[in-house]
Order: C-alpha cells, then sequence, then structure tokens
C-alpha cells in the first residue's frame, strides 16, 4: 500500500470535513477500505496532537493563584506567559510529519466535491499521479 507523508497541520477541520464527505459517497470497495484505514490513522495522530498541544497550554499557560489557567476577555482563549515559547514550539507542532495511506484519485474520480475539500485531500492522502 502506498503511503504519503503529511505535516499535521494539515490535518485540520477542512481536512476531516473532506474525508466524513467522502466516507458518506458509495464509493468502490478498495476505496472504502482505504478511507477507513485513513480515518482511523488520523483520528490515532490527532488523538496525539490534542495532547501535546494541552501539555504546551498548561505549559506556557498564565495561571492564577489557584493554579488555573486564565482566559482572555472573550473568554476564547488561554493567555500565555511566554507567546513567544509556545508560538515556536506550536509551530514545530504543527510541522511535524505523519504517514497516511494514499488515496488514488481514481478511486474518486465520480465523486462531487468542492474545490476546498478537493484541495485539503490534494494536500494530504490523494495521490493526483496518473
Amino acid at each position: 500500500m502506498a503511503e504519503k507523508t503529511v505535516k499535521i497541520g494539515l490535518l485540520n477541520s477542512t481536512f476531516q470535513l473532506a474525508l466524513t464527505n467522502l466516507v458518506e459517497q458509495p464509493l468502490p470497495v478498495k476505496a472504502s477500505f482505504l478511507l477507513v484505514q485513513i480515518t482511523e490513522e488520523t483520528a490515532k495522530h490527532l488523538k496525539t496532537y490534542e495532547e501535546v498541544r494541552q501539555k504546551l497550554i498548561l505549559k506556557y499557560g498564565k495561571k492564577d493563584e489557584a493554579g488555573e489557567l486564565q482566559l482572555n476577555e472573550e473568554k476564547t482563549q488561554f493567555l500565555l506567559e511566554d507567546e513567544a515559547g509556545f508560538v515556536a514550539e506550536f509551530a514545530e507542532l504543527q510541522n511535524l510529519e505523519v504517514t497516511l495511506p494514499e488515496l488514488p484519485m481514481s478511486s474518486i474520480e465520480n465523486v462531487s466535491l468542492s474545490p476546498v475539500l478537493l484541495k485539503a485531500l490534494v494536500n494530504t492522502v490523494l495521490n493526483t499521479e496518473l
């Protein structure tokens, strides 16, 4: 089985939406099998990614007297003690490479996808070589 090396930062919500869209389509058996493998591998990598991201937040997050992480006024993000340190380590995390099964373009040629979703797949698991 062919594999593709992908930066974990590309396994974002757009990529996940594209996978969800494909999983819901009637596809040949081989494509369906590969999609299940891709979905499972992606979930495993994203679980590890989230664990490391949470550790970075704990490491760099600003804490109150009780040791609780502080949020901004809008309560949408954590305040950071060392923003530069967090940004550097988070960028390193985003650029880590993982390996996923490769999906041949020919296996989804009859599927309708928006250009945005197709690009998310091309940037990650889709093999567009003929």
